[in-house]
């Protein structure tokens, strides 16, 4: 999934929660996910969603629910090295995974880290 010099790379997101969202910045590194039950093509590896990306607000439409991420609440946006495999579909998301039994490191990566905000947050905060 690697593109064209001059053309910008594709994107892909790691779900994780804000405990894990603070590890990998710190390690510079995303660990690779739980082992599949059954195994999937790809196996154990960073799994990411791509673009066109869907919602990052935890809930029904969230992340947890459309792509079988472990944990929601933050994601690291990284460039798509291109040794990535299409996932099969767990919802309607795309998702790839970046095989490694190591974690990857995201030296050129392009990382951005985010915390997802949370609206009703906002909504109790402004109630008191």
């Amino acid at each position: 999934m690697g593109s064209p010099k001059g053309k910008p790379k594709s994107r892909g997101r790691h779900h994780t929660d804000l405990e894990g969202l603070k590890a990998i910045r710190r390690d510079q590194a995303i660990k690779p996910g739980r082992a599949d039950d059954p195994p999937v093509p790809g196996g154990i590896g960073v799994h990411l969603e791509v673009e066109p990306f869907g919602s990052t607000v935890p809930g029904r439409g969230g992340p947890l629910a459309q792509t079988g991420a472990a944990a929601e609440g933050a994601f690291v946006e990284i460039d798509l090295p291109d040794h990535v495999i299409p996932y099969l579909p767990i919802g309607p998301r795309k998702t790839v995974v970046i095989p490694t039994d190591k974690p990857l490191p995201l030296a050129g990566l392009n990382p951005k880290f985010v915390r997802v905000r949370r609206w009703w947050n906002l909504w109790y905060l402004w109630r008191e």
